[in-house]
């Protein structure tokens, strides 16, 4: 169901059958010393193939240009303005309506893209629009195959740590570089404790300037398939859920005819 690979007559069929359309919301960005930059993407990618396959949708190409300009400063990043990501996320959006989807959903797969997606979709009321977006949370995600495998979120398993290094190894291992897995890369240097309770434009940076989060050595392939497998699991009853609410679209459309 990747929009890129359908032919035109085939996905002419697709919007009438599947209604949905989900862009999986990655970006480029260093991932400790043994990940791949594509991370994120290979995430989002990988759970909306499996969820398509017991839901179907189509699914957007690849779209990395999230919020990430805390990574500046690592090689590698793709880090458009602010105002580029809004306005091309925005057109994007618009051309997907333009090829006949009234349904979009947005799949987070990077945690810096939550506050940044949220704030879009509050965007979306400042002009008329006769469709409706929806926003699919990583970490909700993340939290109920978690819940499956009996296991917790910890703040030691947090960027580039073990949970994502299970990923990666479960879809991509061969991009998966243990060997060069640095210890002293996961420390989180608190560098801004003495003002703890209050967020900054550097926080994170403050705190993990290698970009890891956490000690990825006992990773495991066989974890990150099955969380891979309840990832997608709520994945697809969520757009099975979609693909049926007409609420939302009714009350975008009351909104808009008060105006």
């Amino acid at each position: 169901m990747f929009w890129e690979e359908l032919t035109a007559e085939e996905f002419e069929k697709a919007v009438k059958e599947e209604q949905v359309c989900v862009i999986p919301m990655g970006v480029i960005e260093k991932h400790g010393s043994h990940l791949p930059l594509a991370t994120d993407m290979l995430l989002g990618r990988e759970i909306a193939r499996l969820a398509a396959k017991i839901e179907p949708f189509v699914i957007f190409p690849y779209y990395y240009f999230g919020q990430i300009n805390e990574a500046r400063h690592v090689p590698g990043t793709i880090a458009v303005s602010p105002k580029m990501q809004m306005d091309l996320l925005d057109e994007v959006i618009k051309e997907i309506r333009r090829n006949g989807f009234r349904k979009i959903v947005l799949l987070e797969s990077h945690g810096g893209n939550i506050n940044w997606l949220d704030y879009f979709l509050q965007g979306q009321l400042h002009e008329k629009r006769d469709y409706i977006v929806y926003k699919i949370g990583i970490f909700d995600i993340i939290g109920y195959a978690n819940e499956k495998l009996m296991q917790s979120f910890s703040d030691e398993d947090g960027h580039a740590a073990k949970m994502e290094t299970e990923f990666v190894m479960a879809v991509r291992d061969d991009l998966v570089h243990m060997e060069w897995v640095n210890p002293e890369g996961a420390i989180n240097l608190h560098r801004l404790d003495h003002i703890k309770g209050a967020n900054t434009p550097i926080s994170w940076y403050s705190d993990h300037p290698t970009h890891q989060e956490g000690d990825p050595t006992h990773a495991s392939k066989d974890l990150g398939e099955k969380r891979f497998q309840y990832a997608a699991d709520y994945v697809a009853d969520l757009i099975k859920k979609i693909k049926t609410d007409n609420k939302a679209l009714e009350l975008l459309e009351e909104y808009f005819k008060q105006w």
